[in-house]
């Protein structure tokens, strides 16, 4: 799982590949964390549809996307959510 895709459609509708984790998310923003860094998107009313960190590291997510930034520092991508919940 090196290589990632995003498909996006209509604004609406937006899948990603290859991503390791997420680190969090609300109704107006998600961060996603792939291999070289992560993905802030932005927008209103987002909902993670499907996640599926084996195989293909998809992620589904519906929802008004406004913007989608990469960030590449792995500082920048901090803990997952799920390891933060847990302490």
């Amino acid at each position: 799982m090196t290589d990632h895709s995003i498909t996006m459609e209509n604004r609406e509708l937006l899948t990603v590949t290859a991503v390791t984790d997420v680190k969090n998310f609300d109704d107006e923003s998600v961060f996603l964390v792939l291999k070289e860094g992560g993905l802030s998107i932005k927008g209103k009313d987002l909902k993670i549809l499907q996640l599926d960190l084996n195989d293909e590291g998809r992620v589904v997510i519906s929802g008004l996307v406004n913007s989608m930034i990469y960030v590449h520092s792995k500082a920048e991508t901090g803990g997952s959510v799920l390891k933060r919940l847990l302490k």
